[in-house]
């Protein structure tokens, strides 16, 4: 059985580097993967990164945690440039961590 956390990454009221630390704490204490949601306009104090941002962030300062998107709004990115951002968050992540879902549309939920 695996635990993962999902949805991290996109939606904190934390700073940072708090969630830079999420990363290799959830690491030590045994989940097996991170999902990082894509959000865009966050409200109040809720800090919105870029999901590949964050999962190549965390994959450079973890070991064995899979790094993964709950999903990526395929309309709201450029094709060739996805895939090459994509295509270079291999080289911060050690082995086979990715993982990643795509979505065909965007439907806000704010």
């Amino acid at each position: 059985m695996r635990f993962d956390l999902s949805g991290c990454g996109a939606g904190l009221d934390e700073s940072a580097k708090d969630l830079l630390e999420l990363g290799p704490f959830a690491e030590r204490l045994g989940y097996d993967g991170l999902w990082i949601n894509e959000e865009h306009f966050g409200q109040g104090s809720r800090v919105c990164f870029s999901p590949i941002l964050v999962a190549t962030a965390l994959a450079m300062r973890t070991r064995t945690i899979r790094i993964g998107f709950s999903v990526l709004v395929l309309p709201l990115f450029e094709p060739i440039r996805l895939a090459e951002e994509i295509a270079k968050t291999r080289r911060a992540v050690r082995g086979t961590r990715r993982s990643w879902r795509l979505a065909p549309q965007y439907e806000p939920i704010f």
